[in-house]
């Protein structure tokens, strides 16, 4: 039997892209992470990942298994409030 590739899925709460294109895979085992309050996907964790929780690295190792591979693309709407902070509207 092989051992199964333990993937987080960082910030995979809102159209859960990443959970959506690997959970088919039976290689993979997915973990998405989030802050929603997500009952029907057995690997769903709901963590706040946001620079604010002082216990997140202790909260991903105490609930999730080792990983393989870590996806993380933080949500868009922060790159925007980044340019607008920098007065940079010509990139929307």
């Amino acid at each position: 039997m092989n051992k199964k590739v333990i993937v987080w899925a960082l910030y995979d709460d809102g159209n859960m892209c990443y959970y959506q294109s690997l959970k088919d895979n039976e290689n993979l085992e997915v973990y998405p992470v989030g802050i929603n309050d997500i009952k029907d996907i057995e690997n769903y964790k709901r963590i706040d990942l946001s620079l604010n929780n002082l216990n997140l690295l202790k909260e991903l190792k105490s609930q999730l298994p080792k990983p393989n591979i870590i996806l993380a693309s933080p949500p868009l709407w922060e790159l925007k409030s980044c340019r607008l902070l920098t007065s940079n509207l010509r990139w929307h």
